[in-house]
């Protein structure tokens, strides 16, 4: 993939990753999807890792499995990103592009906190 390819992702199993995101953001997020053709491709996987990220937390709020505790689930998705934050790389695809997206770019981990608490409050339904 030209993409993977502009951005320096050689690794087999890193690519994966990167293009599971891909699938992930092209599927779910067809608007976003045609705008990341507006970034230089070098960085387009990266976007795509940040989409399959946000996404994935999405749909464990807004689509949870049966028979699953979607607040369980959320705090289990923020201990894996802390794991990326503290240098490990978990299995899950999304996750392991996320964590290279993390690296690459040295993003601080207030920014995910942040999100991953504002899923949380979309549990809590007021009115």
């Amino acid at each position: 993939m030209t993409e993977l390819d502009a951005a320096g992702i050689t690794e087999p199993a890193l690519r994966a990753a990167y293009t599971e995101c891909r699938r992930i953001n092209a599927q779910y997020g067809r608007t976003f999807f045609l705008a990341t053709r507006l970034l230089p491709s070098r960085t387009r996987p990266f976007a795509h890792a940040l989409y399959g990220f946000a996404r994935m937390a999405d749909e464990l709020v807004d689509n949870p499995a049966p028979g699953t505790d979607p607040a369980f689930a959320l705090g289990e998705v923020a201990r894996r990103v802390g794991q990326v934050f503290d240098g490990g790389t978990p299995s899950d695809p999304v996750l392991t592009a996320l964590a290279d997206t993390v690296r690459r770019h040295d993003l601080d981990r207030d920014l995910f906190d942040a999100f991953l608490r504002s899923m949380a409050m979309d549990l809590k339904i007021t009115e």
